[in-house]
């Protein structure tokens, strides 16, 4: 039997990878009991590492599976859309909800009352919180390198912003 091409090899183990995850994807979508049509995730999202809809899935699961768990309202991101046309670059600037968005007074109360997580962490040993300063600095070089960005020192490279307290998220 004569050996396959590598295209056709690759071509093959990315297509069996589709199929297993839109069987994965389609159970959990009915565990969750989300519409496919609505949810903010697809196949071809997750398959390609699409960071929004890996957090919208995330978040998701997280509050399906762990409904004690505490998530803060209104956690937002900004999001960059740019089209190249004939005239130059257009580009819009929207805002994406991970986390429901809340305006009571009630949620910011109980929000208020947690302990937020940046203050746990400095609550930290030096040495626990140089670990998470290594995996941060390490899931950030790994999701950034395919936009050729490489950080090697967070206090130097990293551009700090004070928010106040822990419930006001921008």
């Amino acid at each position: 039997m004569a050996a396959k091409p590598h295209w056709q090899v690759g071509w093959c183990s990315v297509n069996a990878q589709v199929r297993k995850l839109e069987v994965i994807l389609a159970a959990l979508n009915e565990t969750l009991e989300i519409n496919e049509e609505k949810c903010k995730w697809s196949i071809k999202l997750i398959h390609s590492r699409d960071m929004l809809a890996t957090l919208h899935l995330l978040v998701a699961m997280a509050r399906r599976f762990q409904p004690d768990l505490v998530l803060l309202a209104n956690v937002s991101v900004e999001v960059i859309q740019c089209e190249v046309t004939k005239s130059g670059i257009k580009s819009d600037k929207q805002t994406e909800f991970i986390t429901c968005q809340s305006n009571s007074s009630e949620d910011l109360q109980r929000e208020s009352n947690n302990e937020c997580p940046i203050d746990e962490l400095f609550k930290l040993e030096v040495h626990k919180i140089e670990t998470v300063k290594k995996a941060i600095l390490h899931s950030l070089n790994k999701n950034m390198s395919s936009l050729g960005l490489n950080v090697t020192d967070l206090e130097k490279q990293g551009r700090y912003k004070s928010y106040g307290e822990c419930h006001e998220v921008e």
